[in-house]
């Protein structure tokens, strides 16, 4: 199996945190820049979206959610866990939309974009639901990935409006192993497989 990732996508984060815990060490990674629309994306995802998972029969899974559940199976666990990954999911999304653009310079309707999600986080963070460190259900992991994703894109909001528990938490939830293999900085050493975190 082959995942297309990059080294600073969420998504791609989420995708390879399942593999890496579902013990897929001969995943094969292979990393592309998607605003670049690298013709070897375009084969497997004509989209140019990470991630992208290619069986070794040729079967391409996209989405991140469905990547994870294809490796962890027990994806939707029912409950608090759902609703988490929801919340989770939903802030991934906001963070995106301001980063994607961001990179969209002059655009009108990106600038508009732009202000509605920072005032979407703005709002919601206050009320963002409280992350177990040591919680191994998908909301919670989902939720760690999307506010270190906030901590790591938009760090004034990061640091003005997650709470001080949250911000504990994630300091916590950060030193677990998946979390430090999957660092952007690791990920920008470009490992071939999964076995080589």
């Amino acid at each position: 199996m082959q995942l297309y990732l990059s080294t600073r996508s969420p998504y791609a984060r989420l995708s390879l945190i399942a593999a890496y815990r579902a013990n897929k060490q001969d995943l094969n990674l292979h990393f592309v820049k998607p605003w670049e629309n690298p013709a070897e994306l375009e084969a497997v995802n004509p989209y140019s979206q990470i991630p992208a998972l290619v069986h070794d029969n040729g079967l391409v899974i996209t989405e991140s959610l469905i990547i994870m559940q294809s490796f962890a199976g027990n994806l939707f666990s029912g409950g608090r866990s759902d609703a988490l990954l929801g919340y989770a999911m939903a802030t991934i999304n906001q963070i995106v939309r301001y980063v994607s653009m961001n990179m969209v310079a002059g655009d009108t309707a990106g600038s508009a974009m732009q202000a509605r999600s920072l005032a979407a986080l703005e709002k919601a963070l206050p009320h963002a639901p409280l992350l177990n460190p040591q919680g191994n259900d998908w909301g919670n992991i989902c939720l760690g990935v999307a506010y270190r994703y906030l901590e790591m894109r938009l760090p004034e909001i990061y640091a003005r409006r997650l709470s001080a528990d949250n911000k504990a938490a994630l300091k916590i939830f950060c030193r677990r192993d998946f979390m430090r293999k999957t660092e952007s900085a690791e990920l920008e050493k470009l490992p071939k497989t999964l076995a080589d975190l």
